[in-house]
């Protein structure tokens, strides 16, 4: 087995939270500006573990047809690290959808038992 270590940069930036569904837009655009700046301040620092924001939300399989927040995700990440709360036909074809990105792929909160 091998363990890896990497940086999250802003996980799951668009999850709303405890934000109003009104206050939502506002957040978004906010993130789409932050999260390019949060990515190169990180890699200002010439981290030694690879950088990565855990995308959670979007189907990942057209990336034509993702959100501006998810493109930047799945752009700037080193490692795709993902967020899947289904079953495991779901969580599979999840990664499935992931490997178009030719980029190490980690499940990085699927804390389920089946």
């Amino acid at each position: 087995m091998t363990t890896v270590s990497s940086a999250g940069t802003w996980n799951e930036p668009v999850n709303r939270g405890g934000d109003t569904v009104e206050d939502e837009s506002a957040k978004v655009k906010c993130v789409a500006e932050l999260l390019p700046r949060v990515f190169a301040w990180a890699r200002s620092a010439n981290p030694k573990q690879p950088l990565t924001s855990g995308v959670w939300t979007g189907d990942w399989i057209h990336p034509e047809q993702e959100s501006a927040v998810t493109k930047i995700q799945l752009a700037e990440s080193d490692v795709i690290s993902f967020h899947n709360y289904g079953w495991p036909e779901e969580f599979e074809a999840r990664i499935v959808s992931l490997q178009q990105y030719h980029r190490p792929i980690c499940a990085s909160n699927s804390n389920r038992s089946y």
